[in-house]
């Protein structure tokens, strides 16, 4: 009869955790092998610790942080796109009053020039509706200025 190796548990149960390379959660007879134990005293053990439940606990906690993640990474890109949209609005502004009131005259090349870089901005911030897929959207509402709401709703004619 061969004897068996008594494995280090909690090594096992990192094992347990991690899938494997096809992405597979693994099985107690997965952990067996890799081990070299028996499959019985890998499920006694599993059962005994919560293996599955907190396997579970750590998939919970691992998606969380990664929702976390791409909702902050979502808020700062449409804050930096709000930013680059309203700071094209404002040259438009400056040149349509540069030309009312001053001396320069707007050419077709920069209503081109505008039309494509408002184009543009505007598609970045449309590709991010719906806003971040995070239950927070105070926190979007709290990023755009007074100032900033001003100067759109002067834009939009409110």
């Amino acid at each position: 009869m061969k004897t068996r190796n008594k494995p280090n548990w909690n090594e096992a149960f990192v094992s347990y955790c991690t899938p494997t390379l096809g992405g597979r959660n693994k099985s107690y007879g997965d952990i067996a092998i890799e081990f070299d134990t028996c499959v019985r005293t890998v499920e006694r053990v599993g059962s005994r610790e919560r293996w599955f439940e907190r396997r579970c606990e750590v998939g919970v906690s691992k998606i969380s942080k990664y929702l976390q993640e791409r909702y902050d990474i979502s808020v700062l890109i449409y804050n930096t796109l709000f930013r680059q949209w309203i700071a094209v609005l404002n040259s438009y502004d400056k040149l349509i009053e540069n030309s009312l009131y001053g001396d320069t005259k707007m050419t077709p090349r920069d209503m081109l020039q505008f039309t494509k870089g408002l184009s543009v901005v505007t598609d970045q911030l449309l590709n991010l509706i719906p806003k971040p897929s995070y239950p927070d959207y105070e926190a979007l509402k709290t990023t755009v200025t007074p100032e900033d709401e001003e100067l759109l709703n002067k834009f939009i004619g409110k």
